[in-house]
């Protein structure tokens, strides 16, 4: 049973339709992105012209992996007040002396703690958090 060509003009005519929507559809929600970045840059811009010697706002984005060895040390000095000796860590974490020194010298990478020896000991500070 042949089908009639009036029949698949219909057909191929809705279909092209609806693609054409579509594609409006899509391209009037980037010129909305568009739109919402460019007044975002403009009220930087003003704000930069109100006051020439302050730097543009710029949010501070940090994406840190850690691993589960150093979450647990990072838990421990937010618990502590972000300030412990590295003795005490490993007491507080169950850490042995070296894995504690290698997970420590990764987040000092991180910039996330930092160590000053005071004599024998080391102090271990939290510089800045990390949200879980």
């Amino acid at each position: 049973m042949p089908i009639a060509r009036e029949v698949v003009f219909l057909a191929a005519t809705i279909a092209f339709v609806i693609a054409l929507v579509l594609v409006v559809n899509v391209a009037v929600l980037v010129l909305f992105r568009l739109q919402q970045r460019v007044s975002h840059l403009e009220n930087l811009v003003s704000q930069r012209e109100d006051d020439p010697s302050k730097p543009l706002a710029q949010p501070e984005v940090i994406v840190v992996t850690l691993t589960k060895i150093e979450r647990r040390v990072i838990n421990r000095l937010e618990e502590n007040g972000g300030t412990l000796t590295q003795d005490e860590l490993r007491r507080a974490t169950g850490l042995s002396k070296s894995t504690l020194s290698v997970t420590l010298k990764g987040l000092e990478r991180k910039s996330l703690v930092s160590r000053k020896e005071a004599g024998r000991t080391k102090t271990v500070k939290l510089e800045r958090k990390v949200p879980r």
